[in-house]
């Protein structure tokens, strides 16, 4: 059975982002990017692996030495205490627990770094994500623009996003999550961004 490890994303990750990018179905690049994107540029892949570990953090999930899952965080330049979110799983791997894996790890690093509050663009027609985001936190709140739901999700003091179930528990233990057929789903999110933030 195949294991997940969760790692910070690196600059040498444009290669593994490539080929991550022309494994997503299209749904899941619309969902993410909230247009029909077909082909990453070059520039649009170097930015996204470009990332400081502070303004901009992003953390990669492995299998195999491929990534399957990223999720990222761009701190507001007016207001570093609020970090824009975008998180996307490769499709197979979807359901998995992937999503809130990477949340948690992006979570617990915010924190450290003073974010406080995640915000995030999802698509009113991502009821998936919207359910999963009141799921991990209550608190959650959010208000319709023009067909998109602007996010404002509060880390709290102690960031723990992951639900209390069976991958996520392994991964609490383990630092590795690998799919099983009869454990229980729990929603991946991919939610997405106005600009280019993951």
């Amino acid at each position: 059975m195949k294991g997940v490890e969760v790692r910070a994303l690196e600059a040498g990750d444009v290669d593994r982002l490539r080929r991550l990018f022309f494994r997503l179905s299209p749904r899941t690049v619309y969902l993410r990017f909230f247009a029909p994107i077909h082909r990453p540029s070059e520039s649009m892949l170097r930015y996204l692996a470009a990332v400081d570990h502070d303004r901009r953090e992003a953390f990669a999930a492995i299998v195999d030495g491929e990534i399957i899952g990223v999720a990222r965080y761009d701190r507001a330049a007016d207001d570093p205490a609020q970090a824009e979110v975008a998180v996307v799983v490769q499709d197979d791997w979807q359901g998995h627990g992937v999503g809130p894996m990477l949340l948690d790890a992006l979570a617990r690093a915010a924190h450290r770094h003073g974010v406080r509050t995640f915000t995030a663009s999802v698509l009113g027609e991502n009821r998936r994500v919207l359910d999963m985001t009141h799921h991990l936190n209550p608190q959650a709140q959010g208000h319709l623009v023009q067909g998109e739901w602007a996010l404002e999700v509060p880390l709290g003091r102690a960031p723990v996003l992951l639900p209390a179930v069976a991958p996520a528990a392994r991964y609490a233990r383990t630092g590795r999550v690998s799919p099983r057929a009869n454990e229980p789903k729990i929603a991946t999110p991919t939610i997405g961004s106005t600009k280019i933030a993951g």
